[in-house]
């Protein structure tokens, strides 16, 4: 929620406002002499700043080089009964955005807010898109040297110069968002937005909403017309995550803007022009879902004109020593720590265990054990119960057939959850953090072996 300060002398005309602001969606508070004004600026932080240019207790221009300092992103406005040329030029020389005169337009107040925190949103978009464009040169975040990933980083190459529409296929914790942030910020769009879209995120009554927005007065609570993921995407890149959770109704209208690239607010007749590139994920097979019914043959085609299949974890086990290294690197420069060593021991259950959780489980293992670590090295004993239980298992089972080694790696995976979901009393975010996991990995687990 935007952040307002309102310094303003006259106690009924302050407190009118911040009504006004909290039913636009504004937190707003007020200060009604300079000092307080003082005190406010020097405790709290506020994306805008209204300020009168006359105070009981001092000049209010003079607050200007004072948020400026403290706070020097922010929006200042000057507003005063006193709407001299003099006072207007001082306040914009002094740092101001605008200045406004009293009795205000309480119309055009809100026109003026909303436009200056788009600009600002653009600011600051625009440094976030310098830093992505650094760290996502030549595809450094991607990490592999395995022969399963040559194919990827062959295919991601190519489809960087494209506006073809990729379907990224994988696991979760893959690295399906990352690779669709290479294609956009290393391809054709790459100066306009990013948006990613966690379809099983949201909510199915909202996510229609979501995605292509509402009119005012499309439904209930409605109070206001509302850009969806689309039309924010404009000229830019919608990444669509887990696009098999979408529901019949909204597979429909997805192929309608995939076909036409054209869509319709909720609530509205009138057609807006989707100028985006689409790139959707799935850690589900689309085609086993196509021939039960549950998603559409020729949305899968439209989605499907370019696929990048991420390989699991398990089968790139090359790659682990690369991905350490580097999660390692990252978070003792994260927590300021030096770069552990690992232990032999620790090594090898890297290389044994099959990952279900995939890069995202190793990334959570090594930050975990870089935060709790207190000595030199990462050890046995750093690791969290699962990895741990696993060494004890292989010391006891020697036997290495790959068949048996993968029966006894499920039996005790799913031991382990039900041991864990009971110890947590059914509670699976608490589940997950205890296994070091993410919700989305555990929800796919206790699918997979039928755990309730």
């Amino acid at each position: 929620m935007t952040n307002v300060l309102i310094v303003e002398d006259e106690r009924i005309a302050g407190n009118n406002l911040r009504r006004l602001l909290a039913r636009e969606d504004y937190e707003a508070e007020c200060a009604f002499t300079f000092s307080e004004a003082i005190t406010f600026i020097n405790t709290k932080s506020f994306d805008i700043y209204l300020v009168d240019a006359r105070l009981p207790d001092g000049n209010g221009l003079e607050l200007i080089s004072i948020i400026r300092k403290e706070r020097p992103d922010s929006i200042i406005i000057i507003i005063t009964a006193y709407g001299t040329i003099g006072d207007a030029v001082s306040a914009l020389k002094s740092g101001a955005n605008h200045y406004l005169i009293k009795p205000i337009d309480l119309d055009e107040l809100l026109i003026l807010l909303k436009r200056e925190m788009e600009h600002r949103e653009v600011r600051v978009e625009n440094i976030t898109l310098k830093t992505y464009l650094s760290s996502m040169s030549s595809f450094k975040n991607i990490i592999g040297k395995s022969a399963a990933m040559v194919p990827v980083f062959e295919r991601i190459k190519k489809l960087c110069d494209s506006d073809a529409t990729v379907l990224i296929s994988g696991e979760s914790g893959t690295g399906k968002e990352l690779v669709a942030r290479t294609l956009h910020y290393s391809g054709l769009r790459r100066d306009n937005r990013f948006v990613a879209v966690h379809c099983a995120a949201i909510p199915e009554t909202l996510l229609e909403s979501e995605l292509f927005g509402h009119v005012k007065g499309a439904f209930t609570g409605a109070h206001r017309d509302h850009p969806g993921r689309f039309e924010y995407a404009d000229k830019g890149t919608i990444f669509l995550d887990e696009i098999g959770e979408l529901s019949q109704k909204l597979q429909v209208k997805l192929l309608r803007v995939l076909q036409e690239r054209k869509f319709e607010k909720v609530g509205s007749n009138r057609q807006i022009k989707a100028d985006v590139r689409i790139l959707a994920s799935t850690n589900r097979n689309l085609n086993e879902m196509v021939a039960s019914g549950d998603f559409r043959e020729d949305l899968y085609w439209r989605l499907n004109v370019v696929e990048v299949h991420l390989p699991p974890l398990r089968e790139r086990k090359e790659d682990i020593e690369l991905l350490t290294k580097h999660f390692l690197y990252k978070y003792a420069a994260d927590l300021k720590k030096p770069v552990p060593a690992i232990s032999p021991e620790a090594t090898n259950i890297f290389t044994d265990y099959h990952w279900p959780g995939n890069v995202r489980e190793l990334e959570n293992v090594l930050e975990r054990a870089l935060t709790l670590l207190e000595g030199e090295k990462i050890t046995v004993e750093t690791l969290p119960t699962r990895l741990r239980t696993l060494n004890a298992n292989f010391s006891c089972h020697p036997e290495t057939g790959d068949a048996f080694l993968r029966d006894r790696l499920k039996h005790f995976e799913k031991s382990l959850i039900k041991k864990v979901l009971l110890e947590e009393n059914g509670n699976r975010i608490k589940t997950a953090e205890h296994l070091g996991v993410s919700l989305r990995t555990l929800q796919y687990k206790l699918k997979e072996y039928s755990i309730q």
